[in-house]
């Protein structure tokens, strides 16, 4: 999912001036990418514990809003992404858990859908396979905060820049 232009700056002011509304917009807009992107992070080992992971960025995110500057030019989209990626990595880090395999990955439809793969040919179902192990075996190769631009920037579609 493109996370470019989910949250309008209106939005985020709104809910910098403790507007209920706008911060239940934020939550809404901002969960399914945000657990997509955990998932996508800490793998499928994490699957039960992903809402409360969201939950903690999410009270981060709202602790810290007012720190956010709609001025700077920062989309909050990335903002938000940015305080789930070291959340992440934090876990990783407590746990000294590898990240999980890419191959792994479920489709853009969020965390918890399901691949059907029996309408495909079996020679793309294998070669698919096979293109991700090798995706992932590189990807094992860099470390975890170049993994999670490579998952920003593929996955979700952000700019270099952001």
């Amino acid at each position: 999912m493109d996370t470019r232009n989910l949250i309008d700056n209106k939005v985020v002011q709104r809910a910098q001036a403790d507007d209920p509304d706008a911060a239940r917009e934020i939550i809404e807009k901002m969960h399914r990418p945000m657990m997509g992107f955990i998932f996508r992070l800490l793998g499928p080992k994490h699957r039960g514990q992903m809402e409360d992971i969201a939950q903690e960025v999410f009270l981060k995110i709202f602790r810290a809003l007012r720190r956010f500057d709609v001025e700077r030019g920062v989309k909050f989209s990335t903002w938000v992404l940015t305080f789930t990626r070291n959340h992440c990595l934090d876990i990783l880090k407590k746990k000294q858990l590898p990240m999980f395999s890419m191959s792994s990955t479920l489709n853009d439809e969020g965390p918890l859908a399901i691949h059907d793969e029996s309408s495909l040919p079996p020679d793309q179902i294998a070669n698919g396979k096979d293109i991700g192990h090798r995706i992932d075996i590189a990807l094992q190769a860099i470390n975890p905060e170049q993994r999670a631009v490579f998952e920003m920037r593929e996955r979700k579609g952000m700019d270099y820049t952001d």
